[in-house]
């Protein structure tokens, strides 16, 4: 009988240890299992985030079809920073020179700021002499330009000796 005992408790031990392993086995397993579903579902939610992203890009193709189209209008009224840049003064002084303009002084007072309408806004100060028709026909040509050009308080006042008015034009230029 006590070879029976022994036996039986030999057979009991390693049934117990084979448990304990088995159990440990599952454990270290169920963890794994467990980072593997977390990695998954991390992978999920990034492909439904991207597809989600993708849908709302492909939404917004029509709104930016319509705003390359107004973009197009837009060119076509103001002009490029770098035409403003290279080209205004000029076109300025021949408008200027046509109209009988006296002493044209032309300078820009600060440089292009965008604005919250996505245009360019460029300051500048134009002083010069003139008679009234001449100066008439001056704002009426700039303004007719292919500048988008806005005069601020202009000071115009006349000499008393002749009939030409001095006359300080500070304005600003928009472009693209």
């Amino acid at each position: 009988m006590t070879d029976f005992n022994k036996y039986l408790i030999r057979v009991f031990t390693i049934t117990l240890i084979v448990i304990a392993l088995l159990a440990a086995g599952m454990f270290y397993l169920s963890k794994d299992i467990n980072k593997r579903v977390e990695k998954v579902q991390n992978l999920q939610n990034q492909i439904a985030k991207r597809l989600e992203e993708t849908n709302a890009f492909a939404a917004l193709r029509a709104d930016y079809n319509k705003a390359k189209e107004i973009n197009l209008v837009l060119n076509n009224y103001f002009s490029s920073k770098d035409d403003v840049v290279v080209n205004f003064k000029t076109v300025i002084e021949t408008l200027a020179k046509k109209n009988n303009i006296a002493s044209p002084s032309f300078s820009f007072t600060g440089e292009g700021i965008l604005t919250s309408e996505g245009f360019t806004r460029t300051t500048f100060n134009l002083n010069f002499y003139s008679f009234y028709g001449d100066l008439v026909k001056f704002l009426k040509e700039a303004e007719e330009s292919h500048f988008t050009i806005k005069f601020i308080s202009p000071a115009i006042s006349k000499e008393e000796n002749t009939n030409k008015f001095n006359v300080v034009m500070p304005g600003q230029i928009f472009s693209f």
